[in-house]
């Protein structure tokens, strides 16, 4: 699954550090404070649970490779198959939940180990390629993506001929490493920081290598578009959110048949003598998906 992934939908804009000014509220009472904070760990419980929800209690199948450069998933034979389709109705209900208190607890979980599904890339022209993913890969999938909607929305008109521009995302200052929540900053004052920033970067597209052919007057329609965004989420004052594509329209679960399909190919392969050796896979990574 390292080839490009339908799940964002969108372009993904340079979203550089940039000063936020923050409002100064009055300091409530000791009581308010406490009666707040019960009712934001109450809250963030919840949406724990939920996301805690999506780990598979299945041991993940082996990844080999087999001839002609297939990358096949070797399911246990005892592998629960309704744990698996509980793994699944627990992902969709969190995504029935965009908020940024579910956007900070997939931001906390995603570094989280445990195994939660494993995909097959079901369009792919050449050999398959099957990959496990950890319920931290998917969490970073899911809050990478509605973090960043709000310029994807605002930016998907600029192209280069058929395709949007695929760029970089850049460090945001107040945006932790995956694992941590933010602090002292709000989901809605990120992505107005991405918004403000990538008008600062508007000008610098057309001058990047390889980018020679971007439309010039989509660029000058950026801005106002992405202008009127953070107008919407100063109004909004939770954040925009957009709807993830799961799994996506390249990627496949497996089932049981399938499984019996490829594991007797494996049975085969391994009677025939073939050299059959292990996928790498990809370690979970820190930061901001990068």
């Amino acid at each position: 699954m390292t080839a490009q992934r339908d799940w964002h939908g969108g372009l993904i804009l340079l979203a550089l550090t940039t000063g936020l000014v923050m409002s100064v509220c009055a300091e409530p009472d000791d009581t308010q404070t406490q009666e707040s904070s019960k009712g934001e760990s109450t809250i963030a419980s919840k949406f724990d649970k939920l996301v805690d929800a999506m780990a598979n209690r299945n041991p993940q199948p082996r990844i080999v490779v087999l001839r002609p450069g297939d990358r096949e998933a070797i399911f246990n034979r005892e592998y629960d198959w309704k744990e698996q389709d509980r793994v699944i109705a627990a992902v969709e209900s969190v995504l029935k939940h965009p908020s940024p208190e579910m956007l900070v607890q997939l931001w906390v979980h995603g570094t989280d180990p445990r195994y939660c599904l494993t995909f097959n890339d079901g369009a792919a022209a050449g050999p398959k390629y099957a990959k496990n993913w950890s319920l931290g890969m998917l969490c970073r999938e899911i809050a990478s993506f509605q973090l960043y909607f709000p310029v994807n929305r605002a930016t998907q008109i600029i192209r280069i001929g058929e395709r949007p521009i695929i760029l970089p995302k850049g460090d945001v200052k107040g945006l932790p490493e995956f694992g941590h929540a933010p602090t002292g900053i709000t989901i809605v004052e990120l992505q107005i920081q991405m918004c403000h920033q990538t008008i600062v970067d508007l000008p610098k597209l057309a001058r990047l290598s390889g980018y020679e052919k971007i439309d010039a007057d989509g660029i000058r329609q950026c801005r106002p578009q992405l202008e009127s965004v953070i107008e919407e989420l100063k109004k909004s004052k939770t954040g925009i959110f957009g709807k993830f594509n799961f799994p996506g329209e390249r990627f496949e679960f497996f089932d049981a048949s399938r499984a019996d399909d490829v594991r007797k190919r494996y049975e085969e392969a391994t009677k025939r003598g073939d050299i059959i050796r292990d996928a790498p896979q990809s370690l979970i990574k820190g930061k901001h998906g990068k």
